[in-house]
């Protein structure tokens, strides 16, 4: 049986997500990084492979984010440390000059570490 994912790390790990894509969206480079282990590997559909944190963060230079509207969390622990954490997403935007919107499942996992929550894994999937 799946163990209650703690409410504290559950708002915690909610504020940082609502405040990534706002940072994304805003282009707050910096803030948008520190949510990020160093190694951490972001998985986009379509993409010719898995990104690392340096072309995460200059897909922002290519991407202008809209809207973006966040629904469906579901948190679940790993280990003592760690969470997965599952949502749905609908944005709009432009991507190197052209109109798109993409509703997704995205799936995290994020580590604890000195009382910080970071991405060390994130994956987008697209619905039709």
């Amino acid at each position: 049986m799946a163990r209650e994912a703690n409410e504290s790390d559950v708002r915690q790990l909610d504020k940082k997500i609502r405040q990534a894509w706002d940072d994304y969206k805003n282009k707050r480079k910096d803030a948008f990084a520190a949510i990020f282990t160093e190694d951490a590997v972001e998985v986009e559909e379509g993409a010719d492979g898995p990104h690392d944190k340096k072309a995460t963060l200059a897909e922002m230079d290519e991407f202008d984010l809209k809207s973006v509207s966040l629904m469906d969390f579901n948190y679940r622990p790993i280990g003592s440390d760690g969470m997965l954490v599952r949502y749905t997403v609908d944005y709009s935007g432009t991507f190197h000059g052209e109109a798109i919107h993409n509703k997704s499942i995205i799936g995290e996992v994020w580590e604890k570490a000195a009382q910080d929550w970071k991405i060390l894994y994130f994956q987008e999937t697209k619905l039709k």
